[in-house]
């Protein structure tokens, strides 16, 4: 874990919370930051569309933006679990790369 390489552990375990809210609170943050992307995400598309030739419907926009997020939402919960489960965070940043290199 990164907290403990880089000796900020103690730091958050000698506050009067448990460790559950503390990766609740990381969880929350990651799931913060996919959600703040996949706004910029919508109001690019939706102003992209705009320009298009053809007439996009809103059930195929709502679609491609759902499944964008799914994507994501998929990704970062599994660099979570990474970054949980592996000790090193060089190699949890290039095997979730590599997770997502391979998946496209």
């Amino acid at each position: 874990m990164k907290e403990e390489n880089e000796k900020t552990i103690e730091f958050l375990l000698s506050k009067p919370i448990s460790r559950v809210r503390v990766i609740g609170e990381k969880l929350l943050a990651v799931f913060t930051n996919v959600l703040l992307l996949n706004a910029i995400i919508v109001a690019t598309s939706f102003i992209g569309f705009q320009f298009a030739d053809e007439q996009v419907s809103l059930n195929t926009f709502n679609i491609i933006i759902l499944s964008t997020l799914l994507l994501h939402m998929t990704f970062g919960a599994v660099a979570f679990l990474l970054s949980a489960v592996m000790k090193k965070s060089r190699t949890v940043t290039a095997v979730s790369l590599g997770i997502v290199f391979i998946s496209y």
